[in-house]
C-alpha cells in the first residue's frame, strides 16, 4: 500500500515520467484556477509561448517533441565531407539525377506551393512505355515544398502511316499545346510515317507544297495504320495584289483557311505565290463543301503585315471563282524597349495573337539593347514576352496582356520583373511504379488570372529524367 501511495504521489505531485521529463499535471483540477493542463504542464488557455508535450502526438505538423517542449524538425544535410555538413555551395536544387524525396534542399523548403497550377509535358521517344502527352493541373502538396507527384502515365500506341503522292509532306499531330505532342515528322521517300501517342483521339494534317492540306482523325486504342489523301479542289483566281498607284504585288503567299465545315478554323492549303505573270495575281485550289478565308502573307522586308484578303470565299459558286483585286492593307507598328533589370534584354520573344482571329498571329524578338518592332494589322491582341535564356537564368520573369489594343502606332517599355529561382523536382513513373529513364520533361506555369500581369515562368529548356524517373526544373518565381 505504501508503495502504491509513493507511485500516485510520483504522478500527481512530483510528475514524473518514463523519459524522466518534468510533468505537473493530470488534468485541470491539478492546475491553478484559470490555467489548463496541457500535455502535462499548467499555462494559460491562451498561452503562445513554448507548447508542452509527452510525445510528437501533441505537437503540430512539422515539429518534434523535445524535451517535453515542441520543437521545429531541423532538416541537416547529409554530410558530404570531413566537417560533415555536405557542400555549402552546391546547387540548391541539388544533384539533377537524384531522388527528389532525398533532396536536402527540398527537404529544408516547405513552403506551400499548392496555389501554382503546372502543366507537366512528358515526351519520350521508342515505341515502348509513355508515349509524349501532358499532364494537366499538376499541384504542389500544400506545406511540402517545390515536390511535384508522381505521375503515371501509361503506354502509348503506334499510328504510323503513308501520305499517297506525299514523299516528303510535313505530317503534324494536332494539339491545343504542341509541346504534349510529338514534333511534326517529315513523310520518307515513299510518303511514311510514324507517331508514338497516347490512348485517345488525335488529328493528323499533312501538308505539301502546292497541295491541299490533308486530315485524318484517329481514335487510337491499339497500333494503327492510317493513309492520307489530300483532296482535290476547284481552282480560284484572285488578284492583283496592288498598293496605291497602284502597284501590283509578286510574291505574296496566299493560304487558305476552312471557315465553314467540320475543318472549320483549319489550314485548307499551305499557301501559292501571286505572280510573276499575270503581275499581283495568284490561283488557289479549294474543295468545295465548304466556304473559305484567303490570307496573305508578304515577302520579308516589305512594309505590310499579314492580313486576311478576302473572306467567305465559296467554290460551289462560279462567282467567286475570280476574285478580282484587292488592295493590301497597311499596318500599325508595336515597337519599344525590353529590359530586364533595368537594362535592355536582347533575345526576349514577343508574340502578339489577335483577340477575335488567333489566324493574324505576329511574332517579333528583342535586339540589341532590348529593342523590338513588330507590324501588324490594327485589333486587339494578346501580348506575351518570354526572356532570353540568358536573361532566364538571371532570374528574369515573363510579362502577358490579354487584350491590348493596337490601332495606332505604339511604343512601350516592358520591363521584366525578377522573380525567385525555385527548383522544382518530380518523378515519372509507368503505371507499374517503375521510374521512366530518358524522358525529356518541361514544366509550364499556369498563370492564375487572365489579366495583364508579371508571369512566373519555368525554364523552356526540357530536362531529361534520371534511371529513377526523377527530374529538377527551375522556376523563377514572383510574389
Amino acid at each position: 500500500m505504501k508503495r502504491v501511495f509513493l507511485v500516485i504521489l510520483c504522478l500527481v505531485v512530483v510528475g514524473c515520467s518514463d523519459n524522466g521529463t518534468s510533468v505537473k499535471c493530470v488534468d485541470d483540477n491539478d492546475c491553478p484556477q484559470g490555467q489548463q493542463c496541457i500535455a502535462g504542464n499548467c499555462q494559460l488557455p491562451a498561452d503562445e509561448g513554448p507548447k508542452t508535450c509527452q510525445t510528437i502526438n501533441d505537437c503540430g505538423i512539422g515539429e518534434d517533441c523535445i524535451n517535453g517542449i515542441c520543437v521545429p524538425i531541423s532538416y541537416e544535410p547529409d554530410g558530404g565531407g570531413e566537417d560533415g555538413g555536405g557542400d555549402p555551395g552546391g546547387d540548391p536544387g541539388g544533384d539533377p539525377g537524384s531522388d527528389p524525396g532525398a533532396d536536402p534542399a527540398a527537404d529544408e523548403d516547405k513552403t506551400d506551393y499548392s496555389a501554382l497550377n503546372f502543366r507537366v509535358a512528358v515526351s519520350r521517344g521508342g515505341t515502348s512505355g509513355p508515349a509524349t502527352q501532358c499532364v494537366l493541373d499538376v499541384h504542389p502538396e500544400a506545406n511540402q515544398g517545390p515536390v511535384l507527384p508522381i505521375q503515371q502515365l501509361p503506354g502509348g500506341y503506334t499510328l504510323s502511316g503513308t501520305v499517297q503522292s506525299g514523299p516528303g509532306a510535313d505530317v503534324t499531330v494536332l494539339h491545343q499545346y504542341p509541346e504534349c505532342v510529338p514534333a511534326p515528322v517529315k513523310a520518307d521517300g515513299g510518303g511514311n510515317f510514324t507517331f508514338y501517342l497516347p490512348q485517345g483521339s488525335h488529328t493528323l494534317q499533312a501538308l505539301l507544297s502546292g497541295k491541299l492540306a490533308a486530315y485524318d482523325t484517329v481514335n487510337l486504342s491499339g497500333n494503327t495504320s492510317r493513309t492520307l489523301t489530300f483532296p482535290t479542289g476547284t481552282d480560284i483566281t484572285g488578284g492583283p495584289l496592288f498598293i496605291s498607284g497602284p502597284v501590283d504585288l509578286n510574291n505574296w503567299t496566299v493560304q487558305a483557311y476552312y471557315r465553314t465545315g467540320a475543318l472549320a478554323g483549319k489550314l485548307a492549303h499551305p499557301g501559292v505565290l501571286t505572280g510573276p505573270s499575270p503581275v499581283g495575281v495568284f490561283t488557289i485550289p479549294l474543295p468545295e463543301g465548304a466556304s473559305y478565308d484567303l490570307l496573305g502573307y508578304p515577302p520579308a522586308n516589305e512594309p505590310f503585315p499579314l492580313q486576311i484578303l478576302f473572306e467567305d470565299v465559296d467554290p460551289s459558286d462560279s462567282q467567286d471563282w475570280d476574285l478580282g483585286s484587292h488592295l493590301v492593307r497597311d499596318g500599325v507598328t508595336f515597337s519599344g524597349q525590353v529590359t530586364a533589370g533595368g537594362s535592355g534584354s536582347p533575345g526576349a520573344s514577343i508574340d502578339l495573337k489577335n483577340f477575335s482571329d488567333p489566324r493574324l498571329a505576329y511574332h517579333g524578338d528583342s535586339i540589341t539593347d532590348g529593342n523590338f518592332q513588330v507590324l501588324v494589322r490594327p485589333g486587339s491582341f494578346s501580348v506575351d514576352v518570354l526572356p532570353s535564356a540568358a536573361a532566364f537564368a538571371q532570374g528574369a520573369c515573363g510579362y502577358m496582356n490579354p487584350q491590348y489594343s493596337l490601332f495606332v502606332d505604339q511604343n512601350v517599355t516592358i520591363d521584366l520583373k525578377t522573380g525567385t529561382p525555385v527548383v522544382f523536382s518530380g518523378r515519372i513513373q509507368d503505371t507499374q511504379g517503375s521510374g521512366i529513364q530518358g524522358a525529356d520533361v518541361r514544366l509550364i506555369l499556369v498563370p492564375r488570372d487572365v489579366v495583364e500581369q508579371d508571369i512566373s515562368i519555368c525554364d523552356p529548356a526540357p530536362v531529361q529524367t534520371d534511371a529513377n524517373g526523377s527530374f529538377n526544373i527551375t522556376c523563377n518565381l514572383l510574389p
